[in-house]
């Protein structure tokens, strides 16, 4: 088998479940079922006589196992000080994790397709910033696998659902309520090309936090009704959210459900009626239509101007959902597809399209030859600087590129030494919004060597983000003529792991028994 009949999978890795596609040789995607027939894979881990269990078995395991499972840790990528302790003793951060749901996802797709599966693209919520994104890179390189493309959930959804073939420039609002992220994406589409105009989101919002209310409720009636000593029992919390979790599912199509939990000695039935759980989550509701209208303002747009809202997700098929994005948009909301598997099928479509690295150059998949012609224009979405003294001499946070700017880009911004004699730049690069230190992101530093120049000596910084919406930093000392480039450096992500802690990572997960 030549490079060029590589097939490059789809990945949806998700807070709460994942998803892996491909596409076919006719040009259309296909989601891959796991090795329990099911197309959506539990992103939940089991820790069990020194291997692993990724997947529905691993959740069911988790109401009698639950110090032995992990879960929701795509809220946790890029934080370094989140750590899970097996029942071994062994800790695992969130790329390790990440990477064992990855490599349960591509030995599925393995199987299924009945050959090697190397190279993939990864969705990611639009609003991840640089250090999620590294840190989902490494846990595909931790699992085996070769990212060509990271790409943002709301565009691969808009990709899944065919809008690039549209004949006239419409714009398109994707709602996108997952497990535990939201993200909300404006984009301008119009004969085979996309272009994202804006994006907002936050990635600590999501079904989870819908769930977290529902549980909130069903506690506080077990606690009225004389139930004590939750808490303790973690298999006990754990089956509570299982049944938290059907009964949310149930209440989308019904009106009231019951969840039926032993606490102690003691059997309870709780009710839960639609209207108080709407009640109860109408705020999570309302944050989450304050963030797409703050989009609509960023693009100047009003949801007159609109042509479509996409909904994607699964936590976006609660009914109240759909009903408010009605009543503030005037349109009803798409669900074309299933809002579960879009996204997985876009990043498919987008891996059929994108070059597979053969010597000396590259090759398109073979199914690229049965897709139309498409192109995606992303953006990013947080704007990118430095730190740096003003007039005054206070340090503030000074944007280079701003949020929204089409990927890739690269813009450069002037600077001066602040001392005489001076002999290094201390580079350090934010993520955020405003010129206030605090109340950006810090991603990383890097110390340069220059001679001993009198104060005011220029210096040029030059940002870039790649196309995956990464950063690579360049610098330039002006004060030579021709001007001295210093070149571009790798600076140190304090949040991610080194190149040596990778590959004994992958060497660790690769001998880790999985089922």
């Amino acid at each position: 088998m030549g490079s060029s009949d590589q097939i490059v999978l789809g990945i949806d890795l998700g807070t709460t479940f994942s998803v892996v596609a491909y596409v076919d040789d006719s040009g259309k995607p296909q989601v891959i079922k796991n090795r329990d027939g099911e197309p959506t894979t539990p992103s939940v881990v089991l820790f069990e006589d020194g291997g692993v269990v990724v997947g529905s078995s691993a959740k069911d395991q988790s109401i009698v196992s639950a110090e032995a499972v992990v879960q929701f840790v795509k809220r946790h990528m890029g934080d370094p000080s989140f750590r899970f302790r097996s029942p071994d003793g062994k800790q695992y951060g969130p790329e390790a994790i990440s990477a064992l749901i990855l490599k349960s996802l591509k030995e599925d797709a393995e199987a299924a397709l009945g050959r090697e599966c190397r190279y993939a693209v990864v969705t990611v919520p639009a609003y991840f910033d640089d250090s999620q994104r590294k840190a989902t890179q490494d846990a595909a390189r931790i699992a085996g696998l070769e990212v060509l493309r990271i790409i943002n959930e709301p565009t691969a959804a808009a990709l899944a659902y065919g809008i690039d073939g549209v004949s006239r420039p419409e714009h398109v609002l994707i709602y996108d309520l997952g497990g535990g992220t939201f993200d909300v994406t404006i984009l301008r589409v119009a004969n085979g090309e996309l272009d994202a105009i804006t994006t907002d989101g936050d990635r600590e919002l999501g079904g989870k936090n819908w769930d977290d209310a529902l549980i909130g409720r069903v506690r506080g009636q077990l606690e009225a009704n004389g139930a004590r000593g939750i808490d303790a029992d973690p298999n006990l919390v754990q089956e509570l959210r299982e049944k938290c979790e059907k009964v949310k599912i149930q209440l989308s199509s019904r009106e009231k459900a019951s969840v039926p939990i032993a606490v102690g000695s003691k059997r309870f039935n709780i009710e839960v009626l639609r209207r108080d759980f709407e009640q109860d989550t109408e705020m999570l509701l309302q944050r989450t239509i304050a963030l797409a209208e703050g989009c609509l303002d960023a693009a100047g747009l009003t949801w007159g101007e609109i042509d479509k809202v996409l909904l994607v997700g699964g936590s976006s098929r609660l009914p109240r959902v759909a009903e408010e994005l009605e009543r503030v948009s005037g349109k009803r909301p798409s669900r074309e597809l299933d809002p579960d598997l879009v996204v997985a099928c876009g990043a498919a479509v987008l891996g059929a399209k994108t070059p597979v690295p053969v010597r000396g150059g590259a090759l398109l998949p073979v199914a690229a030859a049965a897709m139309p012609e498409m192109q995606v224009r992303d953006i990013c979405s947080h704007s990118l600087g430095t730190l740096a003294d003003d007039e005054d001499g206070v340090e503030r946070n000074s944007i280079i590129i701003a949020k929204d700017t089409k990927l890739p880009c690269s813009v450069a911004s002037d600077f001066s030494t602040v001392t005489d004699g001076q002999t290094s730049v201390r580079v350090r690069i934010t993520q955020g919004e405003g010129d206030d230190p605090e109340y950006v992101k810090h991603v990383g530093e890097s110390e340069l060597t220059i001679p001993p120049y009198p104060r005011g000596a220029p210096i040029r910084i030059q940002l870039s983000y790649d196309v995956d919406a990464i950063i690579r930093v360049r610098v330039i000392d002006l004060t030579p003529r021709p001007p001295r480039d210093l070149g571009e450096f790798s600076i140190s992500r304090n949040a991610n792991l080194a190149d040596d802690e990778l590959e004994a990572l992958r060497r660790r997960i690769a001998s880790l028994a999985s089922s």
